[in-house]
């Protein structure tokens, strides 16, 4: 059965209305996406001032000693 790792992220929502944060956050996501993460979810705050992602990627297991 795969083990998981999980990587939780928050954004704020004014930052996500200007154009120019709006395209760092998506080369974000793609350097995470680079390295295995995965986004499952994406919610917004108690508060509704942010949006919280999260992200996962398989475990790697240590090698086995021989």
């Amino acid at each position: 059965m795969p083990k998981w790792e999980y990587m939780v992220r928050k954004t704020d929502f004014k930052s996500l209305t200007q154009p120019s944060f709006l395209e760092l956050e998506r080369m974000r996501l793609t350097e995470h996406g680079e390295e295995g993460w995965e986004l499952i979810s994406a919610i917004p705050s108690q508060q509704g001032d942010a949006l919280i992602m999260f992200l996962k990627r398989p475990l790697e297991e240590p090698a086995a000693k021989t």
